[in-house]
């Protein structure tokens, strides 16, 4: 039972009388501790420690303000007259020297009633104090009850029960006040700023981007669209990453010789399924706009790539159609604009891709066939938040400014694996989204774009275009959409044009415009596309807006080898 008391969670005499002083000078601390800063325990210590206490309180009950130095110093001397033959000289003289200080006017004592650092280290040390005292009044509490052949059963409950509810008062003792809910303003901080993802289907639906802290929930079936989404919303965050660096609009760090560098904003990408070369492959896709054949045709030369100044390569003649078909949409003369004249050669474009990527775009890959990172993973959200603050420790000029992961089905298997159980995966995925939302989204104020697997219920059901899929449908969890800001469930790809639907079940900010936009997965280049101005949804079937052509249902696609299909199908 001595073990209860440990002298080491007692504070010096030197922080007791810092925080008596406070005690004395602030009202909100001896309104706010006074419930568990007993003066019979402190008592037990030090008699005047237990008289101040017990006088601040007798004239804060009697004229709800705190005594003037006059004031008390003429309750102490009544006391001393009264009670002067059954104290000690001395502990008068201690009083009488704690309460010196607090002479009007007086800037230590005001200090001590202002400052709000030391108001908290006045609150820190009394919970400290009060536990303390308390513990030891339980332990010789229950030794004298319990001494002898007469046991008060009943008393020792009774003694415990006041224990415990003394200490949940304590350990909620320096949590943080409420705000008040109503202030000046309209309740929307003047510098709100929206990262957008890149992917404008989905930018439009909330307001022009995610905001700090939000967590989007996309959510799809095997081979729908959801590393492309990944993969492209990285890339175009990794690009607003370089024009704020260039921009120079970010924060600076200064060094202790006076110096200031600016801080360079990068993106956090976690997979725990596609390998550094497969998202390294798609990422140089996607910005260098190189067809993923290509690149896998090079074998890693970047010789391989053109270095002509003029299109080389029949998809970029296609490329260059596409943009002077985009400019007479527009009424604008292809051949005013000149097109060709804004090209660049392929090995210059995966150049500035691997340049862009490598400065704001971290990568980190959660699985076994990596050694860096096999042990990493297993205890979930807590290692991403490791790897993320190590790496900018050591790397004092970096910031998050977003973060994806991809995906969160594979996280939980492998914090199964470590506790080789897979019975409660529900409880982990729960506890995965939960985390993911408060420990990186709003830690480190930034979006968080987080990819989940279907049930296989809604995996069968997504294979038709006009199924409405839901964030309840997600995999071994009904409930993870339940931390999500924004969720966003998508169809598998369709027809030739490999065309989906997403809808937005969530929007936590506002409704969304549009219920149900239709994307085109274009594998070729990593990319999804807004189709929602070309076609629509006639019941099952999705029908071009300017003619009667229909994209056949998915029963009647067929592909004629493994080749075409990987082309076709996103991940």
């Amino acid at each position: 039972m001595e073990q209860l008391v440990n002298e080491n969670d007692a504070p010096s005499e030197k922080e007791k009388i810092r925080a008596l002083r406070v005690f004395i000078c602030n009202i909100n601390v001896q309104k706010f501790v006074r419930e568990v800063f007993r003066p019979e325990l402190i008592g037990q210590e030090n008699p005047a420690y237990a008289e101040v206490i017990q006088l601040i309180c007798w004239f804060v009950d009697k004229h709800d303000r705190l005594p003037l130095h006059e004031e008390i110093c003429g309750i102490i001397e009544r006391r001393r007259e009264r009670y002067g033959d059954y104290v000690a000289p001395d502990v008068f003289d201690e009083i009488y020297e704690l309460v010196e200080f607090v002479k009007t006017p007086n800037q230590r004592s005001e200090r001590y009633a202002a400052d709000k650092l030391l108001q908290d280290m006045a609150i820190s040390i009394i919970k400290r104090w009060s536990m303390h005292l308390a513990t030891l009044n339980l332990t010789t509490s229950l030794f004298n009850e319990l001494q002898g052949d007469s046991k008060n059963i009943d008393r020792v409950n009774t003694l415990v029960k006041s224990f415990e509810t003394t200490k949940t008062r304590l350990e909620g003792l320096d949590s943080p006040l409420i705000d008040e809910l109503f202030f000046d303003g309209l309740g929307v901080p003047p510098d709100v700023t929206y990262v957008p993802t890149g992917v404008s289907v989905i930018d439009k639906h909330v307001g022009g981007g995610l905001l700090g802290g939000e967590m989007l929930l996309f959510m799809g079936p095997f081979g729908s669209c959801k590393t492309t989404f990944a993969v492209m919303a990285a890339c175009n965050m990794a690009k607003a990453c370089q024009r704020i660096f260039t921009a120079q609009q970010g924060p600076f760090l200064t060094h202790s010789d006076g110096t200031a560098v600016q801080k360079c904003p990068v993106v956090f990408y976690v997979s725990t399924e596609a390998t550094r070369n497969e998202f390294q492959q798609r990422c140089l896709t996607f910005l260098a706009e190189v067809p993923r054949e290509r690149i896998l045709e090079s074998r890693g030369d970047l010789n391989f790539f053109s270095d002509s100044d003029v299109p080389t390569q029949p998809y970029e003649h296609e490329i260059e159609a596409q943009k002077r078909d985009a400019l007479r949409q527009h009424n604008l003369n292809p051949d005013i604009f000149g097109c060709s004249m804004r090209y660049v050669s392929e090995r210059q474009r995966i150049n500035t891709a691997i340049e862009l990527l490598r400065k704001h775009l971290l990568f980190v890959e959660f699985m076994d066939s990596n050694p860096k990172f096999k042990q990493y993973g297993k205890n979930g959200v807590a290692d991403i938040q490791t790897i993320m603050d190590n790496h900018m420790r050591m790397n004092g000029e970096l910031y998050p400014y977003s973060f994806v992961l991809d995906h969160v089905s594979a996280l939980a298997n492998r914090i199964c694996e470590k506790k080789d159980s897979f019975d409660n995966m529900h409880l982990v995925i729960n506890t995965v989204g939960r985390s993911l939302s408060e420990k990186i989204a709003k830690t480190y104020n930034i979006p968080a774009l987080v990819m989940h697997q279907l049930t296989g219920k809604a995996n069968k059901m997504a294979r038709n275009i006009a199924t409405q899929i839901d964030h309840t449908d997600g995999s071994q969890s009904a409930s993870i959409g339940e931390f999500a800001d924004v969720a966003v469930t998508t169809t598998r790809p369709i027809g030739q044009e490999q065309i989906v639907k997403f809808a937005f079940t969530k929007v936590r900010r506002g409704a969304p415009v549009m219920q149900n936009p239709l994307v085109k997965v274009d594998g070729k280049f990593s990319r999804l596309i807004d189709y929602s101005d070309k076609l629509i949804l006639d019941g099952d079937t999705v029908i071009s807006k300017s003619d009667t052509r229909t994209v056949p249902p998915p029963t009647e696609v067929r592909r004629s080898s493994p080749a075409v299909a990987t082309q076709g199908a996103a991940g």
